[in-house]
């Protein structure tokens, strides 16, 4: 007596139907990610860059002073935005009874001028100058105090670039 598997069948049927349901299922998610890759290039989809110049540095270093105002001047003059900050021993550098000279330099006052007509911020920590024996009242005008939100605002969206001097 011969016997037949009559699940033999309906198991091949089930994975035709699997295997067809795989398929229309890659093939839909294909679709959809093409789809999905053309609309992105579609759009204009670009992360700005940033650069920030930290300057901690005293007067007793004029040349790092001088070197990241000149990193963040010639950086706004290319068309990359700067974002500039003074603290600890620096806010010297903001306030208006200073202007240093060094080397082949423009002076200090001439590059922090050159930098707020380029629209750059230029910032100095209000702590730092109080723990200095200075206020905002002497600090030369267009220079902001320092504030997290006006950091985070500027690095946000965007690749940065941080140079310290």
């Amino acid at each position: 007596m011969s016997t037949t598997n009559t699940s033999t069948p309906i198991l091949v049927s089930a994975l035709v139907a699997i295997v067809a349901s795989a398929g229309v299922a890659y093939v839909i998610t294909q679709q959809v990610l093409s789809e999905r890759l053309e609309s992105l290039q579609a759009q204009e989809v670009s992360m700005d860059s940033g650069l920030i110049v930290h300057i901690s540095s005293g007067t007793d270093d004029p040349h790092a002073q001088m070197m990241g105002l000149q990193k963040a001047l010639k950086s706004a003059e290319a068309g990359t935005e700067a974002f500039v900050f003074m603290d600890v021993h620096a806010t010297d550098l903001a306030l208006e009874a200073t202007d240093i000279s060094f080397a082949d330099f423009p002076s200090s006052q001439a590059l922090i001028a050159s930098l707020l007509e380029q629209g750059v911020g230029v910032y100095v920590c209000g702590h730092c100058l109080m723990v200095n024996g200075n206020t905002m009242e002497e600090v030369q005008p267009g220079i902001q105090e320092l504030t997290m939100d006006a950091m985070m605002a500027f690095t946000h969206g965007r690749s940065v670039v941080a140079l310290d001097y």
